[in-house]
């Protein structure tokens, strides 16, 4: 990323380091920056250095003093501008110290004496048992996606004969894209799945206002750091929870569907205008006579919702769903809006009897 403000120059690399950025600096005073070398011809007795922008690092010039601010220099000064650190303590409140100060919650989940082959909240929720033992199965006693040797080899939902849920459109072919796998584990020396969610101020300003965040240690919550969460507005008062229904009456029929995106849309913004910090969109209450949106369309309705009212900034939104139960479900609602989700997993197999 370059960048320019009529004084200083710049180009900064992500820590990752995913993107070349070389630079020439020439004795007559001329500084050169491009992703490779070669871009402009340069004699090599003008080269007075050379080198290539690091991992993380800033290259940055100083258009008035004439010099280039070294690195170092630069992240020394900006980090003595205010006490940060006491900023982050007694601003941040993290997520294990939330679970940890919590009250103890029921959260058991109840075995019934419904076949699985009978359970309508298979049904509600599309999931065959196919799903159950293939994917929910692995996932609930390794604690990881199952894995297949030749990859997902299903067709795309749009050709597909059988109904499909809405996630499953936005999912890609086997070996469409090639960019190499990166993840927190293998490359966690750069990369993290630590999200900091809650209501953001001004990114221009610096007051400690902005350091008022939910540190969260991956956007995908457990059954019991959602119950903290949801149950903040008896354990904590500087944040304030709401929890909306996503579901309306089987009765309305499909006319039903577009007012109840419309009514969880007027309750987050009142939500909002209350002071709450984080919205939770949750199916739970869906049963025999209540029927449930989609909760990717309510994330992403919620989400452009608040965007044109100007309002997205002023909250974090949380989703619970039983829709969700593979990793791509969960990235596709993060990607349309969610701050964090949960989708119940080990609930929906200890809820049915096997």
């Amino acid at each position: 990323m370059t960048f320019s403000d009529g004084r200083y120059c710049g180009a900064s690399l992500d820590r990752n380091g995913l993107r070349p950025c070389r630079y020439y600096k020439t004795t007559d005073g001329l500084m050169i920056c491009a992703s490779e070398v070669g871009t402009m011809n340069i004699a090599p007795e003008r080269i007075l250095e050379k080198g290539r922008l690091q991992p993380g690092k800033m290259l940055l010039v100083d258009t008035l003093e004439g010099r280039v601010v070294d690195d170092r220099e630069l992240k020394l000064s900006i980090a003595a501008r205010q006490n940060f650190r006491q900023w982050v303590d007694e601003q941040m409140l993290s997520m294990e110290d939330a679970v940890a100060n919590a009250p103890k919650f029921d959260m058991l989940a109840s075995v019934d004496n419904v076949p699985l082959t009978q359970d309508p909240r298979l049904l509600a929720f599309k999931l065959t048992i196919e799903q159950l033992n293939l994917l929910l199965m692995p996932m609930t006693t390794d604690g990881k996606e199952a894995l297949g040797s030749m990859g997902n080899d299903a067709p795309l939902a749009c050709l597909s004969t059988e109904p499909q849920i809405i996630f499953d459109y936005f999912r890609q072919l086997f070996a469409q894209v090639t960019n190499p796998p990166i993840d927190p584990i293998r490359e966690e020396i750069v990369m993290s799945l630590e999200c900091y969610v809650g209501p953001e101020g001004n990114i221009l300003e610096m007051d400690k206002s902005q350091c008022h965040k939910l540190r969260l240690p991956t956007p995908v919550l457990t059954l019991r750091e959602m119950e903290v969460i949801k149950n903040f507005d008896t354990t904590r008062a500087d944040w304030k929870t709401r929890i909306i229904d996503i579901t309306f009456p089987k009765s309305q029929g499909p006319a039903g569907y577009v007012p109840c995106i419309e009514r969880v849309c007027e309750e987050v913004s009142a939500a909002i205008q209350d002071g709450v910090k984080i919205v939770v969109l949750s199916d739970r209450a869906i049963s025999a006579d209540r029927v449930a949106i989609s909760s990717l369309i309510a994330t992403g309705g919620v989400h452009h919702y608040l965007v044109r009212e100007k309002k997205r900034s002023r909250v974090a939104i949380a989703v619970e769903t039983a829709e969700a139960r593979e990793v791509h479900h969960a990235c596709v609602l993060l990607g349309y809006g969610a701050d964090m989700s949960k989708f119940k997993v080990k609930e929906a197999m200890l809820s049915c009897k096997l």
